[in-house]
């Protein structure tokens, strides 16, 4: 299969499209040949992503821990589309660290209504239109922190733990409908949230960059490879499955080369 025919025909829904590793699963789908719609809580970036993609794309304002919206969504895109081929449920926050002991009920349950209930409600209000194409892909956004634990980031991780755990239970409960479930679980990615102007305010790529075994950091288009290969029906026996794009750092513990040695001390 040529790359730029691997989803020609597909119709897919991608949530937090707007930027970062969305914005990239968008762009890259519509090149391999789908038709995108675009979900969103940022209307303007959305929009002007969807004016950048053409005809193949099109652009819903979306929050995703609301039922009322996914309702609303899911009756414009049967009026529009009839049916869905993908799901990416991409949407998700990391506010900046903060303890336990410090952290608030409300901040804690944003990070969850936002990763968590925005997962379930994209999963449960899509199946219809899902289970219209056959055969379709759903695809979650968990993280290696939803397999180990991070220092100050209770909400995020806890959100990303159960995300997988979701997308085990949607599995097994779907393949009788020909829809597979997977999970893409990224490591450290070039987007917002490593930057100065991300909501953490400081500069983390290259101490991560450092700290991984391919010194360097992920891209968004490392993520939307493995998208595509999963929503694609090259992976068509891929189901209730982690798949980690994150360069090796869950390999084990790494010493970077121009570390000191503890074994020669």
């Amino acid at each position: 299969m040529k790359r730029k025919k691997q989803l020609e025909g597909k119709i897919a829904l991608i949530t937090g499209a707007s930027q970062g590793q969305g914005k990239a699963e968008a762009r890259l789908f519509v090149e391999r040949g789908a038709r995108v719609i675009l979900a969103d809580i940022n209307e303007k970036k959305g929009v002007k992503l969807q004016k950048e993609l053409g005809a193949s794309a099109e652009f819903f304002k979306l929050n995703v821990a609301s039922e009322e919206d996914w309702k609303e969504l899911i009756k414009n895109i049967k009026a529009t589309f009839h049916h869905l081929n993908v799901l990416i449920c991409n949407a998700g926050i990391s506010p900046a660290p903060k303890n336990i002991e410090n952290l608030k009920l409300e901040e804690y349950l944003k990070v969850v209504n936002t990763n968590q209930i925005g997962t379930f409600l994209a999963i449960k209000s899509s199946l219809s239109l899902l289970k219209k194409a056959k055969t379709a892909s759903i695809i979650t956004i968990s993280s290696t922190a939803g397999l180990n634990g991070v220092t100050g980031l209770a909400p995020y991780a806890s959100s990303k733990f159960a995300i997988r755990a979701l997308t085990k239970v949607a599995s097994l409960e779907l393949g009788q409908y020909g829809i597979r479930v997977n999970s893409i679980l990224p490591g450290p990615i070039d987007t917002e949230m490593l930057r100065p102007e991300g909501e953490w305010g400081i500069d983390m790529r290259k101490a991560l960059a450092n700290s991984n075994p391919l010194g360097r950091i992920g891209t968004p288009t490392d993520i939307a490879e493995m998208a595509a290969f999963l929503a694609s029906d090259a992976s068509s026996f891929c189901n209730g499955a982690d798949f980690v794009v994150d360069g090796g750092i869950l390999a084990g513990t790494f010493s970077p080369p121009d570390s000191t040695d503890p074994w020669e001390a």
